[in-house]
């Protein structure tokens, strides 16, 4: 067998530009798809694309299909679903005997000698339907672009209140130009939505009115409030201010990327089995259906709006249903919940 370093005559990496040529006279090219005018313009006798589902369909028909079809190249597109894009139909033409020149396969995680059984039974029973189904066993889903499965099935006919005298937890997701502050209330002994209000542009000294009027008119209340960058001010004086408000309770959490997909997870969880239910609150339903996540390199999930959209309704019911969870179960520590000092 010919060794690799016999076999290249020059290796380069300046500038993004990373390539082998070889003594056959051939180049092997690494290139990203997050810089489309660099797919374009190079015929290609042989392609492989990992991660092929998360390419945009406009990279696929204007950049690396023309390239193939310059040279007749062949092509091994990698990739774990996602939804029915151009990956979708070229696995779906793979399947069709009518469709000869494309062959496709699908392998769970299960088949990979190298991952413990234990490790995907925690994923099963840990992960969302929908993202277990895609990520593990490798199905393409018609929602699958989403993390919240039947959103739609958990609205109930509950009438919005603007106070009550029962045991309530709140999500606190602030902001104060571009994103929104969102205030979701949640009964604790029917977990349910009671009471929902979204706003931006505000001054601070606004908003903190606006939460402390809220404590006034719902008692026996936990704040479970996002204390991230700008938050933690907001945080600090809202301990001050709300010292005199024996019946609530103040918890601030630094989001990162660990504790926010936990919460997610367990938000979409109660989600699937109507362990929470909400109004139809239109910019609540419309964030929880587009609310989407990203594979990184590492394989690490991240999870985010769309581009150009926000999930702040989100932050701030799964900063309530976190506080719920938490305090009727394991504690609010384990998501890194900070209670005031008194």
């Amino acid at each position: 067998m010919t060794h690799w370093p016999e076999f290249i005559v020059k290796a380069s990496n300046t500038q993004g530009n990373m390539e082998i040529r070889t003594k056959i006279n051939s180049v092997l090219k690494a290139k990203s798809a997050d810089n489309p005018d660099s797919l374009i313009g190079e015929g290609l006798n042989f392609l492989i694309i990992d991660e092929a589902s998360r390419i945009k369909d406009t990279i696929w028909d204007g950049a690396l299909r023309p390239a193939l079809a310059d040279k007749q190249g062949w092509m091994i597109a990698i990739s774990t679903p996602k939804g029915h894009n151009w990956f979708y139909n070229l696995f779906v033409r793979g399947q069709d005997p009518q469709h000869s020149e494309f062959q496709s396969f699908t392998f769970p995680s299960s088949a990979n000698p190298y991952l413990n059984a234990d490790e995907i039974e925690n994923a099963r029973q840990t992960t969302p339907q929908n993202l277990f189904r895609q990520e593990w066993l490798a199905e393409f889903l018609d929602d699958s672009g989403g993390v919240f499965r039947g959103v739609r099935e958990a609205i109930v006919n509950v009438p919005m209140v603007f106070s009550g005298f029962g045991n309530y937890v709140t999500g606190v997701d602030l902001a104060k130009y571009e994103d929104f502050t969102v205030l979701t209330i949640i009964d604790k002994t029917t977990r349910q939505v009671v009471h929902f209000e979204r706003f931006n542009q505000l001054d601070w000294n606004i908003q903190l009115t606006k939460i402390i009027d809220l404590v006034n008119r719902f008692p026996n209340n936990t704040l479970i409030v996002d204390s991230t960058g700008v938050g933690d001010g907001i945080y600090d004086v809202l301990q001050s201010a709300l010292r005199q408000y024996k019946h609530c309770r103040l918890f601030g959490i630094h989001i990162t990327n660990s504790n926010k997909k936990e919460m997610i997870d367990n938000l979409a969880l109660a989600i699937e089995r109507k362990d929470i239910k909400y109004p139809a609150i239109p910019e609540l339903v419309n964030e929880l259906s587009i609310f989407t996540y990203t594979i990184t390199a590492s394989r690490n999930v991240t999870y985010h709006a769309p581009s150009g959209y926000h999930d702040d309704c989100v932050l701030s019911l799964s900063l309530a249903y976190a506080g719920l969870s938490q305090i009727t179960s394991i504690g609010l520590s384990a998501f890194g919940f900070n209670r005031r000092k008194d």
